[in-house]
């Protein structure tokens, strides 16, 4: 079952193609397969083709890097960003 409507995915693409640079979603999860973590790479997943890179991170220094402390997590960055 798809978490995001079809009716959203357009107007989605039209919002990011403002923006000023290309993003990078950055998706920590538990890796336990816990419900949210789940939930959370689905909705990834389907939003991933109107993001210009999706980036699924799992354990590791990654969280800590961008100060991520808590899973699931999201963070958007700018592609040349590689910290908080």
């Amino acid at each position: 079952m798809r978490l995001t409507v079809a009716a959203e995915q357009e107007p989605t693409r039209q919002r990011l193609a403002r923006l000023p640079r290309p993003v990078r979603l950055l998706v920590f999860a538990c890796g336990a397969g816990c419900a949210p973590c789940r939930e959370t790479e689905q909705l990834v997943h389907e939003i991933a083709d109107v993001v210009s890179e999706v980036q699924m991170v799992g354990e590791g220094d990654a969280a800590a890097i961008h100060g991520v402390d808590q899973r699931p997590a999201l963070a958007v960055r700018a592609p040349d960003v590689s910290a908080v």
